[in-house]
Formats: C-alpha cells, sequence, structure tokens
C-alpha cells in the first residue's frame, strides 16, 4: 500500500478565522499585552491543528508543521553551546530567509531542541509522527564557521550533536526521524562525509531514519545515496522528474519517497496525472516500499492551497491503493 507523509513545515497562519490566531498573539506578546503562558498556549493549540488538518486530509505520516521554527536550522543552534543564531540570509532560492548559525567554539548540546513540540503533536493523533533535524552537510553549509575552521570537522561536531537529539526523540517515542538535507546535492563531494555523519547520527537510537532531499539535484549523488544506511529516501521529481528515472532504474536500499507534488506554486496538481506517476513507481517498485509526498515544506504556500493540496496527494494515493492487489506482487 502507497502511504502519504509531509516534509515537514506547514503553514502556520491562515487568512481564514480559526479559533486561535498565531500571528495576532505573536503581535499581541510583542507588545506585552498577553504572558508567556498564553503564547505557549496558542502554539500548542496550534500544533494540535495543524495535525489534525493533516489527519483528516489522509496524510499516513504526520508531523508537527514546526510551528515554532523560525527556519530548520535555529532550533538546533538555540540548543548547541558554541553557537548562536547571526543575522539573516536568503533560504536558498526561496523568498524566505534564515539565520545563519555562528560558530564561537566547540559544539555541544544543551537539551532537546525538538521533543517538547513533539510530544505535543504526538498527543493530538493516533497515527505515527514524524520527527524532523537539519542535516550536518546543510548545517556545516550555511554557518559562517569561526572556531573550526574546517567544513569536515564541523560537520562531525554537528552530527554529534544532532545524535543526541535523535536519542531523545527516540525515548519520547518517535517511530521515524528524518534528517533535511537540501544543500547536499550541490555538496557532490561531501557525500561520503555525508554518510558518516549519518552513521554518527543514527548509531544505537531505535527509530526509523529518512533522508530528505529536495532544492539541489541529487544526479552526481544519487550512486552513493541509494547505498546510504537509511529506511527511506525522499527525492524530488515534481521540480526534476529525471530524478524519477534514477529511482526507478536503481531503486535505494529502503523505502522511496516520492516528492511528487509542488510545495513552491499554488498550482494544483490533477489527482489524476499523480496518479499515473504513482503507479508507474508502484508498478517498478512495489507499492508497500512506495511513500508519496511535497517535494518541499509545505510553508511556502498559503494555507488553503496547503490543505487542497494534501487532499488531492491523499485522493491520488487512494486511487492507487483501492487498484487490485497486482500492483503488490510486482
Amino acid at each position: 500500500m502507497v502511504r502519504t507523509t509531509l516534509v515537514g513545515n506547514y503553514p502556520r497562519v491562515s487568512d481564514r478565522s480559526l479559533p486561535v490566531n498565531l500571528r495576532q498573539m505573536l503581535h499581541q506578546h510583542d507588545r506585552g499585552e498577553i504572558k508567556d503562558f498564553e503564547l505557549e498556549r496558542a502554539y500548542q493549540a496550534t500544533i494540535a491543528r495543524v495535525v489534525k488538518e493533516q489527519e483528516e486530509a489522509g496524510i499516513d505520516l504526520l508531523t508537527d508543521g514546526q510551528i515554532r521554527w523560525d527556519d530548520l536550522l535555529t532550533p538546533i543552534t538555540r540548543q548547541l553551546e558554541g553557537a548562536h543564531a547571526g543575522g539573516l540570509l536568503r533560504w536558498f532560492d526561496n523568498n524566505v530567509y534564515y539565520r545563519h548559525p555562528v560558530i564561537e567554539g566547540p559544539l555541544r548540546w544543551r537539551g532537546p531542541a525538538t521533543v517538547a513540540d513533539y510530544r505535543v503533536a504526538a498527543a493530538a493523533t493516533t497515527r505515527p509522527m514524524k520527527a524532523v533535524l537539519p542535516g550536518p552537510i546543510t548545517y556545516a553549509s550555511l554557518a559562517e564557521d569561526r572556531f573550526y575552521r574546517d567544513f569536515d570537522r564541523l560537520a562531525l561536531a554537528v552530527a554529534g550533536a544532532l545524535h543526541e537529539e535523535a536519542q531523545a526523540l527516540a525515548a519520547a517515542g518517535a517511530p521515524w526521524i528524518q534528517i533535511d538535507e537540501p544543500a547536499l546535492g550541490g555538496r557532490p563531494g561531501s557525500v561520503e562525509l555525508a554518510r558518516t555523519c549519518l552513521h554518527t547520527i543514527t548509531k544505537g537510537v531505535k527509530a526509523k531514519f529518512a533522508l530528505a532531499t529536495y532544492f539541489k539535484p541529487i544526479d552526481a549523488i544519487y550512486p552513493a545515496l541509494r547505498t546510504f544506511p537509511l529506511d527511506a529516501l525522499q527525492i524530488d521529481v515534481m521540480d526534476r522528474p529525471d530524478q524519477l528515472d534514477l529511482v526507478l532504474q536503481n531503486p535505494p536500499q529502503g523505502d522511496i519517497v516520492l516528492g511528487c507534488l509542488d510545495a513552491r506554486n499554488t498550482r494544483l496538481e490533477e489527482p489524476d496525472r499523480l496518479a499515473r506517476l504513482l503507479e508507474r513507481a508502484a508498478e517498478k517498485l512495489g507499492a508497500d516500499r512506495l511513500w508519496a509526498s511535497p517535494n518541499a515544506g509545505l510553508e511556502f504556500l498559503p494555507h488553503a492551497t496547503a490543505q487542497h493540496k494534501m487532499a488531492r496527494l491523499a485522493e491520488a494515493v487512494a486511487a492507487i491503493n483501492g487498484k487490485p492487489a497486482e500492483l503488490e506482487a510486482r
């Protein structure tokens, strides 16, 4: 059976009337009109809402939507001794920004950055909940390194801290942990370093691990990537449809997550087109190994558009799963 998941982030605010308006609560908190505990309740209510929206859309493996995250890197930076968040820079080729990490000393993990929100999200559903962490190659690529002054040493130090975070997430019950590496495709010379970092992060952690690639082409690194020690590999086949052929001709060792839904364009995909793409993949790979997802986080989209896209993805997968079991046997 083909399953569905999201990459990670999700629109945190909406133009629609909602029971809790997080944007308004943040403004009120900035003006001193509400207290910290009231803002915290708003965050938790918003996390529970986006979990419920994923569930109602028919998504199988959920995320907390990264509602509290300013960007992919800053939550981890806040919990790293030896690092602090610097100025704003453009996030790849998107019209959003991130605070680049500034490394001033040896990196040491201070404590969990993501566990509290994972627990809030997991408590809001009976479906499995996936945790998401930034990858060491992406973190090191986007950091200002004033201490190690060596890319490999910095990436390995980040991997050591992420191992501690992964252990904490597994202890909190996370069945899946996704490592996001949007920069990896642009650094083909770092692919074996990425493998070493993954060994460090995953060692002894009782959870399944997925690697998410997006924004950059992976054709140069795919021969190595497909042999990584992973339970699932996520690949963008929307912006880069040729990458589907890479997967079909030489599948990775674990599950395959096809990023077949455009997370950076408001145009709605046709469920029939999605279904045909997924059916082709299921015939070649087997439906039980196949996942369908957006090709990146949905935070770039308006809230209503993200909801419509999730529903269409689930509709396409339901069409595949409703067909005779011949796909399972291939």
